[in-house]
């Protein structure tokens, strides 16, 4: 497969899976909407497992053929999947919080926003959460029959010439106002971070000291990974273009099929009905050639060109993975780069110089020196069932060569199996 080929296939792997994610966001699941009068419909939602909180949803009742659209307006409440989300007008911070993009405005800015809030704790004290559409996430407590939102804003002080990131981090007095049932919730509060997971933790903390039990409380956000061992067979071959070594440039290589072994830590992101995850492994792996080149300069005096390489590399490679949507067997694609580390190499090149009887042999290095990283871009796809994962895998890298004027290129084919242990 030429380079070429491989781009190409490569985007329109990862383009159709774009359309077909687009074009396939009707996930049915049964659910139930509780209207404004307080009664509960049952039937199905489409749920797309939403990274932002949805500003409506479909819903077809049971024994019906058609979705209905409901906004935050027209109903109280819906359950999916196991999540609750409640209608709500809040207000929404909407300044920047990464740090590349923090600005010198520490007022707070304001949206007001109507959409669904998801429900974290419910009980005598409440949790909502909820991530508008630039991706900030804002959290919510309701008290006097208001959603009040929990004040917090990053941003950037300049003092005596120095820029530093300040917080405001209202939330804190915030929540020990709330949670005053518990004598120590002032301590906890103090260390409690503007995140889901550690806000949730501070609301079950508050019941287990008030004794109190939480009507609710939503399932934790957690990254799923799978560890596992890695092992198999690779065969590559190798090309160098330019430069004055003829012996390289114009040899014809001849590669082998080597064994390869390493780890592998799969993280599967969360929200994405585990279809995408990220793929990362660590393998040891050989490469071995060698190459001819006879130089004629006439039929009397010629010389043989016998090269001889070998590299064993350790190599770190980072994936995206999709899994197509079947059961027990499950079909993935995946496309990366690698990084690999030279930590052996044999690099020679021997001639045997022929003028009419008269022999020399010399061997020297075949190049000064070799590039110790080698970067390479990988596509591949396999199939999972149960523990154990199959994949044939192909890549493309830069090869050894550290020299502008001649180039290295190594074509690689994997065939790779997995073990998960959990």
């Amino acid at each position: 497969m030429s380079k070429q080929v491989f781009y190409i296939c490569l985007i329109s792997l990862f383009a159709w899976i774009s359309i077909s994610e687009v074009n396939g966001q009707n996930h049915e699941v049964s659910g139930t909407v509780i209207t404004l009068t307080g009664d509960s419909l049952h039937g199905m939602i489409d749920h797309g497992q939403w990274d932002f909180n949805p500003r409506t949803i479909s819903f077809k009742p049971e024994g019906k053929n058609e979705f209905q659209t409901f906004n935050p307006l027209d109903i109280n409440s819906f359950e999916v999947n196991g999540e609750s989300y409640v209608g709500a007008v809040v207000q929404t911070e909407i300044s920047p919080r990464l740090t590349s993009q923090l600005t010198d405005f520490p007022e707070l800015q304001f949206n007001t926003d109507t959409v669904f809030l998801q429900e974290l704790v419910s009980g005598d004290k409440n949790l909502f959460y909820y991530k508008n559409q630039f991706g900030q996430e804002n959290f919510y407590v309701f008290q006097n029959q208001t959603f009040e939102w929990l004040i917090y804003k990053r941003y950037l002080q300049t003092e005596n010439g120095q820029r530093r990131i300040m917080e405001n981090n209202r939330y804190v007095g915030q929540l020990i106002n709330y949670l005053n049932d518990c004598p120590d919730i002032q301590q906890k509060a103090a260390k409690v971070r503007y995140s889901r997971n550690s806000l949730q933790n501070l609301l079950d903390a508050y019941y287990q000291c008030t004794g109190e039990q939480p009507v609710y409380s939503a399932q934790q956000t957690k990254l799923k990974t799978n560890f596992g061992l890695l092992g198999g067979m690779s065969s590559y071959t190798l090309n160098f273009k330019g430069g004055s070594f003829d012996y390289l440039s114009k040899a014809d290589f001849s590669g082998s099929v080597q064994p390869s072994l390493g780890l592998f830590l799969e993280i599967v992101l969360p929200r994405k009905q585990e279809k995408w995850s990220i793929y990362n492994d660590l393998q040891f792996r050989k490469i071995q050639i060698n190459g001819n080149y006879t130089e004629v300069v006439h039929q009397n005096r010629f010389t043989l060109y016998e090269t001889e390489i070998s590299c064993s590399y350790l190599t770190m490679s980072n994936l995206i993975r999709y899994y197509l949507p079947f059961q027990k067997v499950r079909f993935f694609v995946n496309a990366g780069i690698s990084n690999g580390y030279a930590v052996s190499n044999t690099n020679k090149v021997r001639s045997t110089l022929r003028f009419f009887d008269t022999t020399r042999i010399e061997e020297k290095p075949a190049m000064d020196g070799i590039r110790k990283f080698e970067t390479a871009l990988l596509a591949g796809a396999g199939m999972s069932y149960s523990k154990f994962s199959c994949e044939i895998r192909s890549a493309f890298g830069n090869g050894m060569s550290p020299y502008s004027g001649i180039k290295s290129n190594t074509s690689y084919m994997f065939f790779l199996i997995g073990y998960q242990f959990h």
